[in-house]
């Protein structure tokens, strides 16, 4: 086989074939090196010697050649030159100063400008001088030369660090002394001075970031958390551990160990939205208690982390203390309920007074009123009676014009009394409707509508509820709140139509009186008692609801939303 063809690689084949050809002609050329490639297609480098193979008599006839693999001491000087250019670029660059000093403690060699505690001295002005003149002669012979004598009897590494004031700028220098050794003997002291200046204005700022972060956390009651799901490791914050009212030294920090801190309905808890954020990646929020220590809720979150190939890999999280919140909240849920329960007394009161003056009105004034009419109208019969043959329609032919007048004023005191007693039923009536008592809420508003006597609006009504949902207060306060809206609508609006919509659905009802008229100014709202706002306002504060006016598609709604 041809050796060039198939051992050389393409781009020496041509270089190679010459060094044989020479050989053959009976040059002696020197080595070389050059790439081949096993017959497992490694590529080697060999350095290659090719000398001419001659008869007894002198004449060529052949070559001999001897190679030796160096591929390793090639890869080694590869090595050698990219990192020689390396260490070339970062002192070119002022990143690093190499400093050699001989065993006399004199400088032998200085790779760039070197900053020390006194000056900044070129490489030039350094040569020779004692490395003293990096330190400050106050502290040489006490703290420096010991180490100096240490490094070169005990070969140990030591670090100084000193402050440079280079025109308005402070900058750091840390310089590294090292032993330098050949063949086992100590022959120079090497040192690696570098600018740390931008790493300790960042270790500073890290540190303040790191300072005001934990005074942050303590002064709202909050943690943080970490937990790497790969490695199975969990971290957390300082002001964590207090939450949880555990030492750090002491508490050997697992997810297990966690969850026991907990009474068992938080430990349920946490361990579903756990097993749900590792699924979906959503993140949780959620209220947990202490189980020796039911006095503390805590609120956590907690977020997911992917890694670049989607998988899971850690929890973050917060811990907060919200004991103080939550006493707060249930403190004022009490007031609230002791308010609601108030409220509804105050109703419940409210309409009994009412039904009391209706009664009182109804049976007592109206039946005196009734009885002052009867006794008129006898007085009037008696009257007639006793004025011989005169009655109501002849009353003329009398020669009195005082019997005239007395019958005139009887006449009318009857009309009277007539119009008080139709007003006090009237007042009764609007005090305590008796459909109120008769009516399911339903029939109760179809009979309201058809009883208004507007012939120019049409009022509609859509009603879908249960009745047997609806206590007898909200029965009353949505009859009173409709009579209010459609009041409003006809009185203030002008509408040609007027729909009431009423409705249960999820443990509430909701009623609404939309009408097409001309509606109203955002002013109109806020005017004290405008539209009767304020007495609607006042019947469903103690039932909890909440009602909303609004237009919208040039229609006026007012909605009422009241819970079950």
């Amino acid at each position: 086989k041809s050796f060039v063809e198939t051992y050389i690689t393409d781009e020496y084949k041509e270089s190679v074939n010459d060094v044989l050809t020479r050989a053959l002609k009976g040059e002696e050329p020197a080595n070389y090196e050059v790439p081949i490639y096993s017959k497992y297609g490694v590529r080697i480098m060999v350095l290659l010697n090719a000398t001419t193979r001659r008869n007894t008599k002198g004449e060529v006839i052949g070559v001999v050649g001897v190679g030796q693999d160096i591929t390793e001491i090639d890869n080694l000087r590869k090595d050698l030159s990219v990192s020689n250019a390396r260490w070339q670029s970062i002192i070119k660059n002022e990143e690093l100063a190499i400093i050699e000093v001989n065993l006399k403690l004199e400088i032998e060699f200085c790779s760039n400008i070197v900053k020390t505690t006194q000056h900044l001295f070129k490489k030039e002005d350094l040569i020779g001088q004692h490395v003293k003149s990096f330190f400050e002669i106050s502290e040489w012979n006490s703290i420096w030369l010991p180490q100096f004598k240490r490094l070169i009897k005990q070969g140990r590494y030591f670090v100084t660090q000193y402050d440079v004031k280079d025109g308005v700028k402070t900058i750091t220098i840390q310089n590294q002394w090292f032993p330098h050794y050949e063949s086992g003997e100590l022959v120079n002291i090497i040192c690696i001075a570098s600018d740390i200046t931008e790493i300790n204005e960042a270790r500073q700022e890290l540190s303040n970031i790191n300072r005001h972060f934990i005074q942050s956390q303590e002064a709202s009651l909050t943690g943080s958390w970490e937990w790497d799901i790969q490695k199975n490791i969990i971290w957390w914050s300082d002001e964590t551990y207090k939450i949880f009212e555990v030492k750090k030294e002491s508490f050997h920090n697992t997810y297990e160990n966690y969850l026991d801190l907990l009474n068992k309905e938080s430990q349920e808890k946490v361990n579903r939205q756990v097993k749900s954020i590792l699924e979906d990646g959503q993140p949780y929020i959620h209220i947990a208690q202490l189980k020796d220590n039911k006095q503390k809720y805590l609120e956590g979150k907690g977020y997911l982390i992917k890694d670049k190939q989607g998988n899971n890999q850690k929890l973050i999280g917060i811990i907060k203390d919200i004991s103080v919140e939550h006493k707060l909240e249930t403190q004022l849920k009490e007031s609230q309920e002791r308010r609601q329960a108030l409220f509804k007394k105050i109703i419940v009161t409210q309409e009994d007074e009412r039904k009391r003056l209706a009664r009182d009105v109804h049976d007592d004034l109206g039946q005196q009123l009734a009885y002052l009419k009867i006794k008129l109208e006898l007085a009037k019969k008696e009257t007639i009676k006793g004025l011989a043959e005169i009655n109501d329609k002849n009353i003329k032919i009398c020669g009195s014009s005082r019997c005239s007048n007395s019958l005139q004023e009887l006449n009318e005191s009857i009309d009277q009394l007539q119009k008080t007693i139709q007003t006090t039923r009237e007042i009764a009536k609007e005090l305590r409707p008796p459909q109120l008592d008769l009516l399911e809420l339903k029939d109760l508003i179809e009979s309201h509508i058809n009883q208004l006597n507007y012939p120019n609006i049409k009022i509609m009504s859509s009603i879908k509820i249960n009745e047997n949902e609806i206590s007898t207060t909200i029965k009353e306060t949505i009859y009173r709140i409709l009579k209010e809206g459609l009041e409003n609508s006809i009185k203030h609006a002008s509408p040609k139509a007027i729909k009431v919509d009423v409705k249960s659905r999820k443990k509430e009802i909701y009623l609404k009186v939309i009408d097409d008229g001309r509606g109203f100014k955002p002013d109109d709202i806020i005017k004290p008692g405008s539209f009767g706002l304020i007495g609607i306002e006042e019947q469903l504060v103690p039932l909890n609801g909440a009602f909303t006016i609004r237009r919208q598609n040039h229609k006026t709604i007012l909605e009422t939303r009241i819970p079950i």
